[in-house]
């Protein structure tokens, strides 16, 4: 399977309270970000980052974030 990235808008946010995530820029409004299908970097046992869903239980794939 081959994924196509040429036309997203991956960016990545750190947020005021340290959480680091990445996600698809959707769209850019003068007071907020709405980000498709984030995830949140967490430091692994190793002392490695990874990737794990940001609101795992949330079934949304949009969120706003406030600039």
């Amino acid at each position: 399977m081959e994924l196509e990235t040429g036309n997203l808008n991956i960016r990545h946010f750190k947020l005021a309270n340290g959480e680091e995530i990445i996600g698809i820029l959707s769209v850019k409004n003068d007071d907020s970000y709405i980000i498709e299908r984030p995830v949140s970097l967490v430091p692994n046992m190793l002392g490695q980052m990874q990737f794990q869903h940001w609101f795992p239980l949330s079934e949304a794939k949009n969120f706003k974030v406030y600039k």
